[in-house]
């Protein structure tokens, strides 16, 4: 599992489950739900463009971390493959047909 189960990495920082927002991002936000954007050009051999940790206050701990992945040109079922070879098959998978003029090259995971 490549240490998703013990903590999340932004950029060369690891950080384990139950780290304080205020620790991550320190002064980044000072009150209500924090999530900021914080550079992050790789993460668990992805390149990214950011990261972006959330909690319920700074002063709570960070509860999810999400991760802009960069466009590396190639075409987005070999993205899936690559995750899905990582984190294992989703439990369940459900598809939105989007308008004929979607962006045919954007996912959303």
């Amino acid at each position: 599992m490549d240490g998703w189960d013990r903590g999340f990495s932004i950029g060369e920082a690891f950080h384990p489950w139950g780290t304080l927002f205020d620790i991550v991002a320190p002064g980044r936000v000072e009150a209500g739900w924090a999530s900021v954007e914080l550079p992050c050009p790789e993460a668990w051999g992805f390149v990214t463009l950011y990261a972006q940790p959330s909690a319920a206050r700074p002063d709570r701990p960070v509860t999810s971390v999400s991760y802009e992945l960069a466009d590396t040109g190639s075409a987005p079922r070999y993205l899936f493959a690559e995750l899905v070879k990582r984190l294992g098959q989703p439990d369940e998978i459900a598809r939105e047909d989007g308008p004929e003029t979607a962006n045919q090259h954007s996912v959303v995971l």
